[in-house]
């Protein structure tokens, strides 16, 4: 089984968070940093371009890990759990998106009504086959789900596309504070880059 992890990077922190993954849970794994110089809210059109960049490698890889770049993520843990899930899935954490007032139009285009069941943005991981249905699907849609927020662009996409999405327990979304995490966890996020290289330091 072939995992292909896709950290998306904003350019200003690339000496930093991109450096940390480097150093640490992406040194031994395939890896390809989604770029994104258009600020948080230009996210989900970066995520676009990268998702259709992905489609021309297909056969490459069995599953694909979008992730946020303050995360940790204990690689063979998640593969260990991938291993027996069903192709055309999204496995992650989920929430249900219902709106945010504060933002508007925050969600536009095909499939954008709300509310939307959507994986946590630290990290979203889709077998081949739900990756290429999206991919397609934003390929030939003339106007695609939209949000200002990538992982809920995610939910809208892959429900437009009939993917199931498996929610799994074993994240800490809100960011662990201590060194030596339980052996059960997959993904940390909101990890500052010491705190990245500590955990590493002492993984189990």
């Amino acid at each position: 089984m072939k995992v292909l992890y896709c950290p998306q990077v904003s350019i200003k922190f690339w000496q930093t968070r991109a450096k940390a993954i480097l150093d640490t849970w992406g040194a031994s794994v395939s890896l390809v940093p989604n770029l994104n110089n258009e600020g948080y809210f230009g996210s989900p059109r970066s995520t676009t371009k990268f998702i259709l960049e992905l489609e021309r490698d297909a056969n490459d890889y069995d599953w694909y890990a979008l992730t946020c770049d303050d995360v940790y993520i204990w690689t063979d843990r998640l593969e260990a759990e991938l291993s027996g899930l069903p192709n055309n899935i999204c496995h992650g954490w989920m929430w249900n998106y219902v709106g945010d007032a504060k933002i508007m139009p925050e969600c536009t285009g095909h499939g954008s009504q709300l509310p939307v069941r959507y994986p946590s943005g630290c990290c979203a991981t889709f077998s081949r086959d739900a990756m290429m249905k999206i991919a397609e699907y934003l390929r030939t849609q003339d106007m695609p789900g939209h949000c200002v927020y990538t992982d809920v662009a995610l939910g809208m996409w892959s429900r437009a596309c009939g993917v199931n999405l498996y929610h799994s327990d074993r994240f800490d979304v809100d960011g662990l504070q201590q060194n030596d995490p339980p052996g059960s966890l997959l993904v940390c996020h909101r990890v500052t880059c010491d705190n990245m290289r500590k955990i590493h330091a002492n993984r189990n």
